[in-house]
């Protein structure tokens, strides 16, 4: 009956019986309730097998008066996930306009550092993930928070690819990840949202310089540069601490001129005049890069229902057992205490041998 109650008390040890888990090919919505409001978020699922050690993951955050919907539309992860095989996540920033707490901008008092970990938590619950292999990309805003999860939640995330926005910290040392962590920033040589160089948001190179230094990659200029069309680039340190490396691709975003999107001149870097494909180059590099140390995370529901299962088994073997040796242990007992009466009796001698006989 113990045993029974303790299995009825072991949480989790029922959990698996219905799976929620995500379907193959297709978006999900899922609502979360975090800190007094509802926050909401989008996976896709590839149409692949999910491998033996879980699906990575691609976080893609929208940038500022953005939804996930159109940062879904817009930044060209979801072709790249199926041929990348990774799970990935749109989530929704708060307030109206919608907009993520990365710092310098734009949310502050709200913990969406808390709220990413979450999800995490609830997509790792619903089906297998890599631990090791979790990423953060995003634009703008996006990018911003992208910057602050490696400034802040190296412990979780293996690599990011921020674009169109610097390091969100003033001063730039407010950013200490606890260790070497791999990045490709993106940024916008004509952006004229966030500049890349002395706007109010921070520096393109200055943001270089101190991924640079943070990840042990020595001093001085680059070792690898790659021209693209124009005067667009990419820089990269090959030789950082831990083997990771650390990026900056120097880009000519489309000028939208005549358009409706003229005021964001140069800042969408998914469209740009530099021959460079974001999506596709960011998965590559960060796919490259798994977390040193990862993360425990919860089981999905399907697996901790097996493990609940096995568990249950184990228990009713051990109490089987226990119940069956049980008559023959109290045997053994109940012989020895006769044995001793009776010899004492025998003996009329002690205090046992005098109570046993006026007993008996």
């Amino acid at each position: 009956m113990f045993l029974f109650l303790l299995l009825l008390s072991t949480p989790g040890i029922w959990s698996g019986v219905a799976s929620a888990e995500y379907a193959p090919g297709k978006i999900e919505t899922r609502n979360l309730e975090w800190e007094g409001s509802t926050r909401s978020f989008d996976v896709y699922r590839p149409s692949g097998e999910v491998p033996e050690g879980g699906l990575p993951v691609v976080f893609d955050f929208h940038g500022y008066s953005s939804s996930k919907e159109e940062q879904r539309q817009i930044s060209g992860f979801l072709a790249q996930a199926d041929s990348g095989n990774f799970l990935l996540v749109w989530a929704q920033g708060s307030g109206n306009p919608s907009a993520w707490n990365a710092g310098i901008c734009c949310r502050p008092g709200v913990n969406d550092l808390g709220l990413v970990r979450a999800i995490v938590d609830r997509v790792a619950s619903e089906t297998a993930i890599d631990s090791a292999r979790i990423y953060a990309t995003g634009l703008s805003n996006g990018g911003a928070i992208s910057q602050r999860l490696a400034c802040e939640a190296d412990d979780l995330f293996a690599a990011v690819s921020p674009a169109a926005f610097p390091i969100p910290f003033s001063p730039l040392s407010d950013c200490q990840p606890s260790r070497p962590i791999a990045i490709s920033m993106v940024m916008g040589l004509t952006d004229v949202v966030i500049p890349y160089a002395g706007g109010i948001f921070g520096d393109a190179r200055e943001s270089l310089a101190h991924w640079r230094d943070r990840n042990g990659c020595g001093e001085g200029e680059a070792d690898t540069l790659l021209p693209l069309a124009g005067e667009a680039r990419c820089e990269t340190y090959t030789s950082c601490a831990q083997g990771v490396e650390t990026q900056l691709c120097s880009l000519v975003g489309i000028d939208f001129a005549g358009t409706a999107f003229a005021d964001f001149a140069g800042h969408i870097l998914y469209f740009n005049d530099s021959g460079y494909d974001v999506a596709a180059k960011s998965w590559q590099f960060m796919s490259r890069f798994a977390h040193p140390t990862p993360p425990a995370l919860p089981l999905p529901e399907s697996e901790a229902g097996e493990l609940g299962w096995a568990a249950l088994l184990c228990l009713l073997a051990v109490a089987r057992g226990r119940v069956r040796r049980r008559p023959n242990q109290r045997s053994t007992r109940m012989v020895s205490v006769h044995s001793r009466m009776h010899a004492a009796g025998d003996s009329g001698s002690g205090e046992l041998g005098r109570r046993g006989k006026s007993v008996a």
